[in-house]
């Protein structure tokens, strides 16, 4: 059975429009903006952001001189935390990275299609697997 994490949350309809995906582009850019105005802050992304992020890291060499040259330092992907009960690491952060946003940008981070939408799937079969032959 295979699975992809980010697949079950990037699989709506709208992840396949280029307008939503061009904004989510401009989003991803005020993310990382955030982090350099708040570099101490442990920032939690909305699902399109974290889309565009993980779409940057698949071309290291780029993303590492991006956000060296923007932020003075590479920046980390911390996937470790993902506890969303209230008062986890993961939970407090998700409320001041909605704070931070709304301060700098004076509009909700939250947007249709982009916030957690519950457990992910783990029954999806991806079919992968399925005609293939090691031998």
């Amino acid at each position: 059975m295979i699975t992809l994490f980010l697949h079950d949350k990037v699989s709506l309809p709208l992840y396949q429009d280029n307008s939503f995906i061009s904004k989510a582009l401009d989003r991803y850019r005020k993310f990382v903006h955030l982090k350099k105005i708040y570099p101490q802050e442990s920032l939690v992304p909305m699902y399109d952001i974290d889309l565009l992020w993980h779409t940057h890291m698949l071309y290291p060499e780029a993303y590492c001189l991006d956000t060296l040259a923007y932020l003075g330092k590479v920046l980390n992907h911390d996937d470790s935390s993902n506890s969303r009960t209230k008062g986890s690491k993961r939970n407090l952060s998700e409320i001041r990275t909605k704070q931070l946003w709304l301060k700098t940008y004076k509009t909700p981070i939250s947007i249709p299609g982009t916030m957690y939408r519950g457990e992910h799937r783990v029954s999806r079969n991806m079919g992968w697997w399925s005609d293939f032959n090691a031998n």
